[in-house]
C-alpha cells in the first residue's frame, strides 16, 4: 500500500472529525463548552491543511511542522490539550523575555 493511500485515508477521517465536531459545537448546552469544542475543530482544519500540503508536495515539507509554525495542541496522556495558537518563533520570543 503507498504511502499516498495512507495519507488519503488520514484526510478523509480528518474531515469526517471536522463534521462531527461542528455537530457537537451546534448542541453544545454552553458557550464555554462550544468555544472549547469549536478551538478542537480549528485544532482538526490546521491538521487536514497539513495533511493536504504533504500530499500535494509529494511528502516534502521543509519545517517538517505545521503550517506557519503553528503549535498545535492534541491528545496526551492526560487528554486533550488545546494549542495555545502561537508560532514557534513567538514561543521562542516569549522565552527570552
Amino acid at each position: 500500500m503507498s504511502w499516498h493511500h495512507l495519507v488519503n485515508e488520514i484526510i478523509r477521517m480528518e474531515e469526517e472529525e471536522i463534521v462531527l465536531y461542528q455537530q457537537i459545537a451546534e448542541n453544545a448546552p454552553s458557550a464555554a463548552l462550544r468555544d472549547l469544542v469549536c478551538r478542537m475543530e480549528e485544532h482538526e482544519r490546521r491538521e487536514l491543511h497539513w495533511w493536504q500540503s504533504l500530499l500535494k508536495n509529494d511528502g516534502y515539507m521543509p519545517d517538517c511542522g505545521m503550517p506557519d509554525g503553528y503549535m498545535p495542541g492534541g491528545y496526551a496522556p492526560g487528554g486533550y490539550m488545546p494549542g495555545d495558537g502561537y508560532t514557534v518563533q513567538e514561543k521562542k520570543k516569549k522565552r527570552k523575555e
